[in-house]
């Protein structure tokens, strides 16, 4: 990631003309230009803590082709601040603090889907391998009610009760956990 890169606007060159004084402001308005990666959202958050309101975040793939020429922070910064000031510069959009947690509980959600599915067809290669599978009552759904309360009737009478108990737990603490990260 390059570094951050402030640009120094006249405001008069964004506002115009104060009104309050009828004249021309000499003030300066601070822009903050970053390339997006993973650690976009806390300088972000930091900037604006540190009161820099305008934060603009580059988007870095369409920027590649700043950066094929000489890798040079000044010239490249340069160029950055040029494009942001023609309006040409491409941005990336970063979420909200609402938009993240969003997006956060469906990866979550992804996720433990992923993970559930992959423990259902262990359970059920597990069940094949100890010949029992079949002795289970038929049903469209492998993990129906009444499968499941067959599954934890079954009795081996050794370490593989713990082994089946075990892999039934867990796929019940899954499957809590992907009702929780539901959304709405």
């Amino acid at each position: 990631m390059g570094s951050p890169v402030s640009v120094y606007v006249p405001k008069k060159l964004l506002d115009g003309i104060d009104a309050r004084r009828g004249r021309l402001s000499r003030s300066l308005y601070i822009v903050t230009i970053l390339e997006s990666t993973i650690m976009a959202y806390p300088i972000m958050r930091a900037l604006r803590t540190h009161g820099y309101g305008d934060v603009t975040v580059a988007h870095p793939k369409t920027l590649a082709w700043i950066v094929r020429s000489k890798k040079n922070d000044r010239v490249v910064s340069l160029k950055i601040a040029k494009l942001h000031m023609a309006g040409m510069l491409p941005e990336s959009h970063l979420l909200d603090k609402d938009e993240q947690i969003v997006r956060d509980l469906l990866i979550q959600g992804v996720k433990l889907g992923v993970e559930v599915g992959r423990l259902k067809s262990s359970l059920i290669g597990y069940l094949k391998r100890e010949d029992v599978y079949n002795s289970l009552p038929r049903s469209e759904d492998n993990f129906s009610v009444r499968r499941r309360r067959a599954i934890r009737s079954l009795r081996f009478d050794d370490k593989r009760d713990l082994i089946l108990g075990t892999m039934m737990d867990r796929l019940e603490f899954l499957e809590r956990q992907c009702s929780a990260s539901r959304i709405g």
